[in-house]
């Protein structure tokens, strides 16, 4: 059994500037962010994870090594990053204010049909092929550590897309209801072939 701890990273300045926070562009953690890791980051100071892998985009990483300055058991040093947990790439979107297209086509969709979202319009990324390359991360994990405990910090469209698809909810029905707040954890563990969610979207 592998048991996976998702945690979205902490709130930056771009989030609370309420622009899209994408795959191309970062931001510092706000005070209020990396305190809130910090709290986080007591509640997984004892698990033994067996390996701490986090986003290459700096917000990520920030998050991963708060929570490592905090832990018991593991040096900072462990820490290892995957190009394939960055954020979806939203092309035209990277970094604008989210207000400013909310008069466009793609924004209802993105928002709340993400199977309709036509990616190429804004030279964005597919749903598609963030579930592909984010899946790929999880299948390479359960080879490598079938009796593990891993963590693994990213971000919230890609958690949100990817554990809601695992529990089984088709992609059009994916961003319904709350996203994962910042600094938010949640841990599950694998059945076989399924993931069996303990924990959802905690935050501290």
């Amino acid at each position: 059994m592998t048991t996976f701890y998702f945690v979205r990273h902490g709130e930056t300045e771009i989030n609370r500037q309420r622009r899209f926070n994408g795959a191309t562009v970062d931001s510092p953690l706000t005070k209020e962010g990396a305190e809130a890791t910090e709290r986080l980051a007591e509640q997984l100071k004892d698990v033994p994870f067996d390996l701490v892998v986090s986003s290459t985009q700096q917000r990520a990483q920030t998050t991963a090594e708060i929570l490592l300055a905090h832990h018991n058991l593991l040096d900072p040093s462990v820490l290892t990053t995957d190009s394939r947990l960055i954020e979806l790439n939203l092309g035209e979107w990277e970094g604008v204010e989210i207000d400013s297209v909310s008069d466009h086509p793609q924004i209802d969709n993105y928002m709340n049909r993400p199977d309709l979202f036509d990616a190429e319009s804004i030279g964005a990324e597919t749903y598609d092929s963030l579930l592909e390359r984010t899946n790929e991360v999880l299948q390479d994990l359960r080879k490598q550590y079938p009796d593990g405990t891993v963590l693994i910090v990213s971000h919230g469209i890609v958690l949100r897309t990817l554990l809601k698809t695992l529990q089984g909810i088709p992609l059009g029905k994916t961003r319904e209801g709350a996203p994962f707040a910042n600094a938010s954890v949640t841990i599950a563990h694998t059945d076989g072939d399924d993931l069996v969610f303990d924990t959802w979207g905690e935050t501290f």
